[in-house]
């Protein structure tokens, strides 16, 4: 007997057509469902994977990102290859983990790309309680300063640490942000055969505001043997001229002495000739053209029988 392919007219007539085949349209539309739903979990699964790379990204290693996950490296190698979809228990340790919500490692990569950009993810620190004194240190509360962005961009930074050798020092640093913090990068040139140290040091710091005062911590890159502390006064313009302040350190020398000094910074603007800039830097004559009367005045390390201590001049 033939089967019958019915074709629906109206609510009470149907027309009835000979067929070998059978068009059951319930079973077509699951089927539809379920080949959507499948791409739908394979997008989900990409989306997955190329999210997870990015927040890999920024750790030291996948290895370590396991160890400290306690994750199998195998498994999670799948992850990220896209191959298995780790269970919600999982979901929420790895989300925890790089410091994001549950439902935004699914996002679109373009979505998550820029939701990345906008907040870095912080790794779990909780095993070293340092990390968390840090943090909260370089996110000090917005009243401390006003207005930060503007002490964005290049500054000279002039500093003398023999008040009696007759010599500043002028060197070249940047602050920028990252995220929801500022950083700092100072480049240091030395005379050849000076104090026998390299021509060129570089210092990498962090920059964070206490009680409307600029505050730059740095240490030494190559050997991490020398670190300051410099304190600045604020500014009330809506750009920064000249910073005037103190700072203490452990000088590069090979005998690392305890060292406090006057320094000022010279703000030069957010896009400058850096190759200029350095070829300005160097130590110069107290009386050289291109060391102010100002800026003399400035880090002079002198202290007047009248005042107390040292202290910044403006």
């Amino acid at each position: 007997m033939p089967l019958m392919l019915v074709y629906p007219i109206i609510a009470s007539t149907s027309v009835k057509i000979c067929s070998p085949f059978v068009v059951n349209w319930d079973y077509c539309c699951l089927t539809r469902r379920k080949l959507d739903h499948g791409l739908d979990k394979a997008m989900a699964l990409e989306h997955l994977a190329q999210n997870l790379k990015l927040l890999c990204s920024y750790g030291r290693s996948v290895s370590d990102i396991c160890r400290r996950l306690k994750i199998n490296r195998q498994q999670f190698n799948r992850y990220l290859a896209g191959k298995s979809k780790p269970s919600l228990h999982t979901v929420r340790r790895i989300c925890d983990f790089f410091g994001i919500e549950d439902h935004e490692i699914f996002l679109d990569h373009s979505d998550f790309l820029e939701l990345i950009r906008l907040r870095p993810p912080r790794l779990d620190r909780s095993h070293n309680p340092l990390h968390g004194f840090f943090e909260r240190l370089c996110q000090a509360p917005e009243q401390d300063l006003k207005d930060r962005e503007k002490y964005l961009g290049y500054y000279f930074y002039y500093f003398q640490p023999d008040r009696l050798s007759g010599v500043i020092y002028r060197n070249l640093i940047s602050l920028y942000q990252e995220g929801d913090v500022i950083l700092s990068k100072q480049i240091e040139r030395y005379p050849k055969s000076e104090f026998s140290l390299p021509s060129v040091m570089k210092h990498e710091g962090v920059v964070y505001a206490v009680s409307d005062r600029l505050v730059i911590t740095e240490r030494e890159e190559e050997s991490g043997s020398s670190i300051w502390h410099s304190i600045f006064y604020a500014t009330d313009y809506k750009r920064a001229t000249f910073l005037s302040g103190i700072s203490l350190g452990i000088s590069p020398e090979s005998a690392h002495e305890i060292v406090c000094a006057r320094s000022l910074l010279e703000f030069l603007g957010r896009d400058i000739d850096v190759r200029d800039a350095l070829a300005q830097c160097g130590a110069h004559n107290c009386d050289a053209p291109e060391i102010s009367d100002y800026v003399q005045y400035c880090v002079s390390n002198d202290v007047p029988d009248s005042a107390a201590a040292m202290m910044p001049r403006y």
